[in-house]
């Protein structure tokens, strides 16, 4: 599959879960996509005073697993690593933080479903 229609399906997933976030779980989207130089964090939001960052899984159907299994160790890592640098150019002290991953599939709205994991993962053992 091209690269050109990977994104645009990744777009879409991302569009899905934003929705999701905001509509059902009352969650206050502040940056998506965002990038710096250790990774990028797919959705940014808050709800009430706690910055939560969300990867965004999709899949056409699940032949092959959950979209989740996607998040590996090392894929946490950079996520935390990001979600740290982009609290700190924030200057954000003794933040309250959230690792979720949203997990799309299906192929178009008909039948997509989705599942939000909250505290997918954690940040235990790094400095914030």
């Amino acid at each position: 599959m091209d690269k050109k229609l990977n994104r645009k399906k990744g777009n879409w997933a991302e569009d899905v879960a934003a929705f999701y976030l905001e509509k059902y779980k009352n969650h206050q989207i502040v940056a998506r996509n965002y990038s710096d130089k250790t990774g990028e964090i797919d959705i940014i939001s808050k709800i009430d005073q706690m910055y939560v960052f969300t990867e965004v899984k999709y899949r056409a159907n699940m032949h092959h697993g959950t979209p989740g299994q996607a998040v590996n160790f090392r894929k946490q890592e950079h996520i935390i690593r990001t979600a740290i640098l982009y609290l700190q150019k924030r200057r954000v002290i003794n933040p309250r933080i959230r690792f979720d991953v949203v997990e799309v599939v299906g192929t178009n709205k008909e039948n997509v479903r989705v599942r939000h994991i909250e505290n997918a993962f954690t940040s235990y053992g790094y400095y914030l």
